[in-house]
């Protein structure tokens, strides 16, 4: 079933028959598939995403194409949108906004090591979800806009001047469309 929507697809609820686990399946719009440029942003959410190993990010197992449609296939958070907890629950205890905060950080921390940036890190993109034990446990999805910092000089998805991400997030650098690192996560965390 579908349970979410995004700038670059949307995405389902699925089965991973042979591991008997729940995922999540995120398909590419087809209105992008002919965008060469969307359809290797995808591509780089794959490769870039698999490599980020940590329990405050949602892994990724696989990713592909069939029949036309480009998809990626991650581990899936039973849990809610901080957005949604936000504007249910504002404001949040001091205590429990610190302990979200300092494991979106741990998690970005783990993708900055990979020299991985979000560029779209926002309330939408964090899923809370609770351990079997009550704790909170903060998972960062989408790393749909996800920037290698050290990427090959001249490729396209790289150039200054392309401003993608949520504007109220954004760092006052990625507004410009100047380079980013991993300091313009930190701000939108901020």
């Amino acid at each position: 079933k579908r349970i979410g929507e995004g700038g670059m697809g949307r995405v389902y609820l699925g089965e991973h028959v042979k591991m008997n686990r729940q995922c999540a399946i995120k398909v590419m719009s087809p209105a992008l598939v002919n965008d060469h440029e969307s359809a290797a942003r995808f591509a780089r959410e794959a490769s870039s995403a698999a490599r980020i190993i940590h329990p405050n990010v949602a892994a990724v197992f696989d990713y592909g194409e069939s029949e036309g449609l480009i998809y990626l296939v991650m581990e899936y958070v039973e849990g809610e949108a901080l957005s949604r907890i936000i504007a249910r629950e504002a404001p949040l205890a001091v205590d429990r906004a610190l302990d979200i905060a300092r494991q979106v950080a741990d998690g970005l921390g783990a993708a900055h090591e990979l020299g991985i940036i979000h560029r779209d890190l926002k309330p939408d993109n964090i899923l809370v979800s609770r351990s079997r034990a009550g704790r909170e446990i903060a998972k960062v999805v989408d790393f749909g806009i996800a920037k290698a910092m050290q990427e090959n000089v001249g490729d396209a998805l790289t150039r200054t001047g392309l401003v993608i991400g949520t504007p109220e997030f954004m760092s006052p650098e990625q507004l410009l469309g100047d380079p980013v690192d991993a300091r313009s996560d930190l701000y939108a965390l901020g």
